[in-house]
């Protein structure tokens, strides 16, 4: 696994609130699980890929109402806690009594679905009014490392993996007519080719380190 790094539409929602609310007090923010929360299951801790799929923000200094709303009312979120309440979409983002040992009196914990989709999709959490504020480019999550992403020969399984999944999703972002179901076939294959000849690279059909980061520049 490489370096851990923020899901990008959590990075997209850190710009927002600091854009919206540009005196606010950042101490209570986080996202990186510290010992405590590497000692459990957390989404403070990185997954296989090394993506973290939640923050926490600071309630000082900003409108803690509408962004506890934003944010259940976004189709990204999983799961939301905030004095002593929790807004999960399991239960149909209703408010139940949280229980855990932070009362989450300070931050408002936010946590995103773990799905492509919801990691790489980097539209307004906070309405069109922030929209203009939002960075004008996705921010690229760190390639894989883990191998080259490419059709194998008839006869062999195919590769499959989330890292082809977090590549599908993007590609489908982009309106490339692709299944996002983690297998690199001839589907797959056609839409990197696609890909490599609009950004002038070497057309292989093989999602390498530049073809990554092609994909969302």
């Amino acid at each position: 696994m490489g370096s851990a790094f923020l899901a990008p539409s959590l990075v997209q929602l850190r710009a927002e609130t600091n854009a919206t609310w540009p005196k606010r007090d950042k101490k209570s923010d986080g996202w990186i699980g510290d010992a405590a929360h590497q000692a459990r299951k957390s989404d403070h801790n990185p997954d296989g890929r090394g993506c973290v799929h939640a923050i926490d923000v600071d309630r000082d200094g900003i409108d803690t109402r509408r962004l506890v709303l934003e944010a259940i009312r976004d189709p990204r979120t999983n799961y939301v806690i905030f004095e002593r309440k929790i807004y999960s979409r399991s239960r149909g983002f209703k408010a139940r009594a949280y229980t855990g040992s932070n009362p989450h009196m300070h931050h408002i914990h936010i946590s995103i679905l773990r799905t492509p989709a919801a990691e790489t999709n980097v539209a307004a959490w906070l309405g069109k009014a922030v929209q203009v504020l939002a960075p004008s480019k996705p921010v690229v999550p760190p390639f894989p490392g883990r191998r080259l992403m490419f059709k194998t020969t008839p006869g062999f399984q195919r590769m499959h993996g989330s890292d082809v999944r977090t590549w599908q999703a993007r590609m489908k972002t982009l309106g490339h007519q692709i299944e996002v179901d983690g297998f690199y076939g001839p589907q797959s294959e056609a839409v990197a080719e696609a890909l490599q000849k609009a950004k002038k690279l070497a057309v292989d059909g093989i999602v390498g380190p530049n073809t990554w980061a092609a994909s969302w520049a």
